[in-house]
């Protein structure tokens, strides 16, 4: 499925360069999504060869203007000077050169979850720090407080961050929403085009889901796009199927495996999870809200599974040790 998905959207991308090159047709056209005004003469300013693509969308400049690219320092609008992207060099989504229309939707709506999981990351690390914070402020020892000031400045740059990637993450949604509105106009909302099913699966991809949503959500597709890392998700999905597998008797599987092992092997798990009782139903599983024994497919769970570890899955019960004194000692006598 993911191979299929990516030929289908390199032809759409196709399709969306030879329509960008037509600058008459290109204007009047919904379909182009652009941050900026900038990016339409960026288009007319360089030759299509020059033209970076990516998963996402297109940068007219070759990436060549990430220290330009942000707003406007002056206000003005004739010779003002630009600040940088905000977030730093390639950060697209937030550039006033960045190009994107409905072709690069399936890569946006990726971008929105990494960008997802990477906040939710940030948002651990916070609270954690802030945690920390309270009980060193709490406890007023004098030995503690000397660290306080280490404390705070890590604070202030997990601020930082946190407020970075959110920023990101709403720029991704809004480039993903004026998509999905430009596809309205044009045909009624129909998405197969671009995400290998319909209007109810990409809302599926954005409404509002459980911390193992979001991981699978982003490991299921890194093999389409392969230049957002999965390996927070992968390794936080791992966890979590590994805690439903000893919660319901079984050996964990996905700590023993390489990390490319448990990206393939957990994203098949759950495809049969969801192939067999629907997507509800795994996440109470995952969640530990049912039992696997309930869901009647045991034996292609442990079938699926037994040939990713070197013994069986099952756990073995504990035999208790006898008592001491039940213990005969062996005892050899020299002759």
């Amino acid at each position: 499925m993911a191979k299929a998905q990516q030929r289908i959207e390199q032809a759409e991308q196709g399709n969306f360069l030879r329509f960008l090159k037509n600058a008459e047709i290109r204007d009047a056209s919904p379909l182009v999504v652009a941050n900026d005004a900038a990016a339409l003469a960026a288009l007319d300013a360089n030759e299509p060869s020059g033209w970076t693509i990516g998963d996402i969308g297109i940068c007219p400049v070759g990436m060549g203007k990430c220290n330009v690219g942000g707003p406007s320092l002056t206000g003005e609008t004739v010779k003002s000077a630009f600040a940088p992207v905000p977030g730093g060099p390639k950060n697209c989504v937030r550039c006033r050169f960045f190009i994107t229309g409905p072709a690069f939707l399936g890569g946006l709506v990726a971008k929105f979850n990494s960008t997802g999981v990477l906040l939710l990351e940030a948002s651990d690390r916070l609270r954690k720090i802030e945690a920390e914070i309270n009980g060193i402020e709490d406890r007023a020892e004098p030995d503690e407080l000397r660290l306080l000031g280490h404390a705070y400045s890590r604070r202030d740059t997990i601020l930082e961050e946190v407020d970075t990637v959110a920023y990101n993450w709403h720029a991704c949604f809004a480039l993903v929403q004026r998509c999905k509105a430009a596809l309205k106009v044009v045909n009624g909302g129909g998405l197969s085009l671009v995400l290998v099913g319909n209007a109810a699966d990409l809302n599926a991809a954005l409404e509002e889901c459980s911390n193992f949503e979001l991981y699978n959500a982003v490991c299921q597709v890194a093999a389409v796009y392969p230049n957002d890392s999965p390996v927070v998700s992968t390794l936080r999905r791992g966890r979590l199927l590994d805690v439903m597998l000893s919660r319901n008797g079984r050996r964990p599987v996905f700590a023993t495996l390489s990390e490319d092992e448990t990206l393939a092997v957990g994203n098949e798990f759950v495809n049969l999870l969801m192939a067999r009782i629907g997507r509800a139903e795994t996440v109470d599983l995952i969640e530990g809200r049912r039992m696997l024994e309930s869901t009647g497919i045991e034996e292609d769970v442990d079938r699926l599974l037994s040939g990713q570890v070197g013994s069986p899955i099952k756990l073995a019960t504990i035999r208790p040790l006898p008592p001491l004194d039940a213990v005969t000692p062996n005892v050899e006598t020299e002759n």
